[in-house]
């Protein structure tokens, strides 16, 4: 089928640089010391003159936004744009070699004179007025193609039967160790303008972004950087990388923790991108639909109260002044508001032949997999690491073997939470008419 300009949906793309200044903070005790690649966002705005309202979807090279600094980006974007900020989500690459930009863990910090992260770059989104001002009739091209050798799983079960976690370097051991259970694809969303030239090029991709060695020092924004130049120069076009539900998988069977092995993986990620849009089927035009809902879940029950989750952090920043603060604060963060943590917001945009899923914090991978499994839409991408405050989100599985990612600290939820959010997004997803 030969798309043509039937439909009125508009998309717009803007980029801004939001690095943070040498000697800004970046983790308790540090500071920015080198800025070898600036951090960018990216914004895409989506638009029908007769629609239900505008969406637009930002991506940053940054760790986290957990719930405060989430909503302070979301609103002050949906201000200048004059629109609900339940129609702009903004997702991160999880790049562990930029700022985690939790406002609330800073604020918990700051009565002990600790600077975790400097927080003025979180006003720096401009470039959602430039997305907009830019927008044009697009035709939407979409479809997967396999990546290799760069994801494969955390966890590896060794010999004795114990879980080790293959982190984004990892030991000669545990890089000979199999892949394991990854999503082996990247999805490519084509935008396309009436000249048949991308408007942007979206890869939506499930893996950790901790391929450099640096944390808290060096900033850089990893190897989707390298993926994103390629298919720029090749497409001629902007790139958007929306990470997936990578919260178990990561870069560490194939990291060297290198610039130059940043690169090469980069390069694999191009290729399974170009490879896709080398062949991507026009998508049938639709109206643009999002729908967003909270699901409450339960969180674990052993967590502390928020009297011992201070008495804790307070400890913890007068021996530690270190990551065992920071989580300590994260953790806080939680159980000072449980009703609010337990129940994260999600999201369905729905384009007609392709729809975006959005889920909450680090999703497992199993839940992106099952998710596009189950969809009755030819074409979905998963995004994850939308509001970070939960962080992990394991598989039941990973509760009963006992993974790093399971065990607590950076872990919230109670088992089966994870399974319940991708249920609720299947349900949805399967509960509305292909073409609306």
């Amino acid at each position: 089928m030969d798309q043509k300009f039937s439909s009125p949906l508009l998309a717009g793309y803007a980029c801004a640089d939001i690095t943070p200044a040498i000697g800004d903070a970046w983790g308790i005790g540090k500071q920015v010391r080198e800025i070898a690649v600036p951090l960018t966002a990216r914004v895409v705005y989506l638009e029908e003159p007769d629609g239900e309202g505008p969406v637009l979807l930002a991506m940053a090279d940054h760790t986290g936004f957990t719930r405060q600094s989430d909503r302070r980006m979301r609103n002050a974007i949906a201000q200048a744009l004059d629109l609900s900020p339940l129609r702009v989500r903004i997702n991160v690459t999880h790049n562990h070699t930029a700022p985690d930009a939790d406002q609330t863990v800073q604020e918990l910090l700051a009565p002990f004179d600790l600077h975790h992260v400097s927080l003025p770059w979180l006003d720096r989104m401009e470039a959602a007025l430039r997305a907009r001002a830019s927008r044009r009739p697009v035709t939407v091209h979409a479809g997967l193609a396999p990546v290799e050798r760069l994801s494969s799983n955390r966890s590896v079960r060794r010999p004795d039967g114990t879980i080790a976690t293959r982190f984004g370097v990892a030991s000669p051991e545990l890089q000979a160790a199999p892949e394991g259970l990854i999503d082996p694809d990247v999805g490519v969303l084509s935008l396309r303008g009436e000249d048949g030239r991308p408007v942007v090029t979206l890869l939506n991709y499930a893996c950790h972004v901790t391929s450099l060695k640096g944390r808290g020092e060096v900033i850089h924004p990893d190897f989707p950087h390298y993926a994103l130049e390629i298919v720029e120069r090749e497409t001629g076009g902007p790139g958007f990388f929306l990470q997936g539900a990578a919260g178990n998988v990561g870069p560490g069977k194939y990291a060297d923790g290198s610039v130059e092995g940043a690169q090469v993986l980069g390069a694999r990620l191009a290729e399974g991108a170009l490879a896709a849009l080398g062949r991507l089927p026009p998508c049938a035009p639709a109206p643009l639909r999002l729908e967003s809902w909270e699901e409450t879940v339960s969180l674990d029950p052993e967590l502390p109260s928020s009297d011992e989750a201070r008495a804790q952090l307070a400890e913890a920043a007068r021996s530690d002044r270190g990551t065992e603060t920071w989580r300590r604060a994260a953790m806080l963060q939680v159980v000072a508001d449980p009703e609010a943590a337990r129940r994260p917001e999600l999201f369905l945009l729905r384009g007609g032949d392709w729809c975006l899923a959005g889920l909450p914090a680090e999703s497992f991978a199993e839940f992106g997999l099952s998710i596009r499994a189950a969809s009755p839409t030819p074409f979905t991408l998963v995004g994850a690491y939308y509001d970070c405050t939960l962080w992990y989100i394991p598989t039941y599985k990973s509760f009963r073997d006992g993974g790093y990612e399971s065990r607590g600290g950076w872990r919230y939820v109670a088992p089966g939470a994870g399974e319940q959010i991708t249920a609720s997004v299947i349900r949805r997803l399967c509960a509305a008419p292909l073409h609306p």
